[in-house]
């Protein structure tokens, strides 16, 4: 029997579902193949930053195939046609691949196996992309969990299942392929910025390196996630999100971790629960697919927002006046990562402080992002503008300047991606306003001019807000 093993956010040999299934169904004969989809890559909301680590992540793909005896098969086109006709190519009895939960992406999954059935080509998909597959965990009543707590208790009955073993044999299927593109081909031809700013190393290998930088951090990771000035995260979430590395691996690597060196299971619980967050927004997203445009409660639907661009505008560019604010946004567009600690409070300022709507802000981060995933984006952003599942009251309204005190105590992530302020001492840089003209003088800032005044008062924006929302609730 030969099947072929239909790439998409699962580029990695080991611990692959499908793929391993197939190998072992196929006795190696498993022809590996990815589709280039310009319906996705011309989505309005696409990054070049993540096509450029997906063309280096399918460089590094190709490579690892070709170790085991295998070509791997690169085509562009609308992938309802390209999948069935590879199969007819190469004859093929079946296509295997690992679920997508995305409304968009389920829907095209429905259009492949259509194609397929209509040629007689059999389809089986796997469970690959979480912790605990959509449907798998439901409340007492038989409903979908949305709240994150009890979803989280659920899941920790579910038990974990067993790392799969790096496939060892694939075949170098007769079939007509493509060269990987060239970024600077690729990305005008989108209407995509190319950029010059560095990427992470991208594939399976660099995937476990960053594991291996991380994990003497893990002791420390419950303390120092939410710290901004410190490095204490993995800088994982690009490997999950085009799954260079399973969520499998990585829990059972955390864990693994933590029996060797007992100080660090607490670390290690908060990892997997901060997994299981991105496990629980793609739930939502599976049994509520209308977040993806609107309010997971309608009511707030209603809400109105402001119309400024010049504050859209301010945000975006890290030009606010709030110190903490604006270094988060400028992290952002100069390297396509942003903490999650400063996702929360840039994403509080623009819904709560400035009044717009979140989803410009969910917008932009797409476009951004390098680990940018609809289902944990979305999912945050409606947690930040409390109009989602599981999220802050209205009336928790994050203070950027204490956010920053609390997160940047002594001012060095700002200091980093500010450095007209890196002469204001310690955490006084977070409200430069509050500094006497002797003071401001002496640390060489001019507001207005070497760095701008706030743009809204934040007690006056967080009376605006209490009035939105309560108008609403009322």
């Amino acid at each position: 029997m030969r099947i072929v093993h239909w790439f998409r956010k699962d580029l990695r040999l080991s611990d692959n579902s499908a793929l391993h299934h197939a190998v072992q169904d196929a006795k190696g004969d498993v022809v590996p193949l990815y589709v280039g989809e310009p319906a996705i890559l011309t989505r309005p909301d696409m990054c070049g930053r993540r096509v450029r680590f997906v063309l280096d992540t399918l460089r590094a793909l190709e490579k690892d195939v070709k170790s085991v005896g295998g070509k791997l098969i690169l085509r562009h086109g609308d992938a309802a046609k390209i999948v069935a006709a590879v199969a007819r190519e190469v004859g093929a009895d079946a296509v295997y691949w690992n679920e997508e939960y995305e409304p968009a992406l389920r829907a095209r999954d429905r259009a492949v196996a259509d194609a397929l059935e209509r040629q007689g080509t059999r389809c089986v998909r796997f469970h690959d992309r979480l912790l605990v597959a959509p449907g798998e965990v439901r409340t007492q009543e038989g409903n979908p969990f949305t709240v994150f707590t009890p979803f989280q208790r659920a899941c920790l009955l579910v038990p974990q299942e067993e790392s799969l073993p790096r496939v060892a044999k694939l075949a170098a299927a007769r079939a007509e392929t493509r060269p990987v593109a060239r970024a600077e081909d690729l990305l005008p031809k989108l209407g995509l910025e190319h950029g010059t700013d560095e990427i992470p190393d991208a594939g399976e290998a660099a995937a476990k390196a960053r594991w291996i930088r991380f994990a003497p951090r893990l002791a420390e990771y419950a303390e120092d996630r939410d710290r901004m000035d410190v490095d204490g995260t993995s800088r994982l979430s690009i490997d999950l999100k085009f799954g260079t590395i399973s969520p499998r691996t990585l829990a059972a690597l955390v864990f693994a971790a933590a029996k060797e060196k007992p100080a660090a299971r607490k670390g290690a619980e908060k990892y997997v629960s901060e997994m299981r967050w991105r496990d629980f927004y793609a739930h939502v997203l599976f049994h509520f697919p209308h977040v993806e445009k609107r309010s997971f409660r309608p009511e707030y639907d209603s809400l109105r927002w402001e119309e400024n661009p010049r504050h859209l505008e301010a945000w975006i560019e890290g030009r606010t006046g709030y110190p903490v604010v604006d270094a988060a946004m400028r992290c952002l567009r100069a390297t396509g990562w942003m903490h999650n600690r400063a996702r929360m409070i840039v994403a509080s300022f623009l819904v709560k402080d400035l009044g717009l709507d979140w989803r410009q802000g969910e917008r932009h981060f797409m476009r951004e992002l390098l680990d940018g995933d609809l289902a944990s984006n979305n999912g945050g952003w409606q947690w930040a503008a409390s109009t989602g599942t599981d999220a802050a009251p209205y009336f928790r309204i994050f203070n950027p300047v204490l956010q920053g005190k609390k997160f940047d105590p002594d001012g060095a992530f700002v200091k980093k991606w500010i450095p007209e302020l890196a002469g204001v001492p310690g955490d006084r840089i977070h409200a430069p306003w509050e500094l006497t003209p002797i003071e401001l003088a002496a640390a060489r800032v001019t507001l207005g001019k070497s760095y701008p005044k706030p743009i809204v008062d934040h007690g006056e924006a967080r009376g605006r807000t209490m009035a939105r929302f309560a108008a609403v609730k009322g």
